[in-house]
């Protein structure tokens, strides 16, 4: 198996190396490492790489990040095992990652031991989640009340989009945009447009904006 460490810092590379090798057992030849999205996209989809385990950061230079990068990798290997090791404290976003396809989500602020029960777990084919995050409480956020379309509309109000553009990227008019949105405001009871990305950056859902 290839192990593959999706890391831009050499320092988190060399502890993330030390780990497999010290406390896995990985072979160290076995370990290969990466410090940008696209080029990670790129060594995925070469042929050896069917079942490899991926230990990812999210937000390496490159196009994508987050989610998008997620996405983009399983489309490219969906036989990935994927744990991520990541800045990002979200559990909206680990919530999103999991049912996705990702084995694990572990925050960098958490204990080694953590990252090591998350390593396990993801070769083993089970799932793990950081016990530092509630995604329980997550699911229970007044977002999930929003119907898909009122996420919709509400995503692309916080990238900046007219109603009138919003309308035409989702077929509809520019009325039904405007009651998606007064009632997406009036179930996360804002009280403004503008109060919006706020909330998206406050409930750590503001990876939604990057596709």
């Amino acid at each position: 198996m290839k192990y593959v460490l999706a890391e831009d810092f050499p320092s988190v590379v060399f502890f993330l190396k030390h780990l497999l090798v010290e406390r896995i057992g990985v072979d160290p030849r076995d370990v290969e490492s990466v410090g940008n999205s696209d080029d990670l996209l790129t060594l995925v989809g070469k042929e050896g790489y069917k079942n490899a385990f991926l230990l990812l950061d999210l937000s390496m230079p490159g196009r994508y990040r987050r989610l998008v990068l997620v996405k983009e990798l399983l489309r490219r290997n969906n036989s990935l095992k994927i744990v991520v090791y990541t800045a990002y404290n979200s559990a909206h976003l680990a919530k999103d990652l999991l049912l996705h396809g990702v084995a694990a989500y572990v925050t960098k602020g958490s204990a080694p031991d953590v990252l090591i029960n998350a390593v396990r777990a993801g070769l083993s084919g089970e799932k793990f989640t950081d016990p530092s995050l509630n995604l329980v409480a997550a699911a229970l956020a007044d977002w999930y009340e929003l119907t898909p379309s009122e996420m919709e509309v509400t995503i692309a109000i916080c990238k900046q989009l007219s109603n009138k553009a919003i309308a035409k990227l989702h077929g509809v008019g520019p009325k039904t945009v405007s009651a998606h949105k007064r009632s997406a405001m009036s179930k996360l009871t804002i009280s403004r447009e503008t109060h919006l990305t706020a909330y998206l950056y406050e409930q750590g859902l503001d990876y939604l904006l990057d596709e």
